[in-house]
């Protein structure tokens, strides 16, 4: 999943109202504030994503109760069928998605965050098979540093549950590197791997890091 840099319904248990996820969404660069991508959800199930530069949409489908969004899409590049499912939240005027939630207290950035991602693809057999479902946990510390622990399901653990708390399990990857703001509480992370350099941006909005949209 790393590598994939989080690619992208169970049981409730958050506090938001799905009905505002409808209507369109703006993803901007947090220093040019173009527009890097868009997404738009409509009240028959669908959604479409539009990313810079593309000369067309792609369309999908979204379920979403009070706590998770799952998005149905087919990927570009090898053509199979992936129901990714994640935590979100959204206000009127904010969707932050893949949410990732405080352990504890932090001041702004600073401080560790926790969220579980899971994705299923569709089968030969027209089932619905598990991609990956794994817990990410990242501590931003005071001195510009950062650790990403990333931490696969345990066996039997209820889809899309955290994984690390069960027994028997432990991280597959644990990445240290470094962060710096790039815009208003806009942060990009930098961690090198045996091959590449990972490179992850995160946005702080309403108490939680993920991806930042607007109206």
């Amino acid at each position: 999943m790393l590598a994939a840099a989080l690619a992208g319904c169970g049981g409730g248990g958050g506090d938001n109202d799905p009905d505002l996820l409808l209507g369109s969404w703006r993803k901007l660069d947090p220093v040019s504030r173009a527009v890097q991508a868009q997404l738009t959800f409509d009240p028959g199930g669908r959604v479409s994503v539009q990313a810079e530069g593309a000369t067309s949409a792609s369309a999908g489908l979204f379920e979403a109760d009070d706590a998770h969004l799952v998005i149905e899409s087919t990927d570009a590049n090898d053509g199979m069928r992936y129901r990714d499912r994640y935590p979100y939240k959204v206000s009127k005027d904010r969707l932050i998605m893949r949410v990732l939630q405080p352990t504890g207290r932090h001041d702004g950035i600073v401080g560790t965050f926790k969220g579980a991602f899971s994705s299923t693809v569709l089968g030969p057999t027209g089932s619905w098979d598990k991609a990956f479902a794994v817990t990410w946990t990242i501590t931003f510390r005071a001195d510009d540093t950062v650790r990403l622990v990333e931490t696969p399901e345990a066996t039997g653990a209820p889809s899309g549950g955290s994984g690390d708390d069960s027994p028997g399990t432990a991280p597959v990857v644990a990445l240290e590197g470094t962060y710096q703001t790039i815009g208003p509480n806009a942060y990009q992370t930098s961690f090198a791997t045996s091959t590449e350099t990972l490179t992850l941006n995160f946005s702080l909005a309403d108490g939680v890091i993920g991806d930042l949209y607007v109206r």
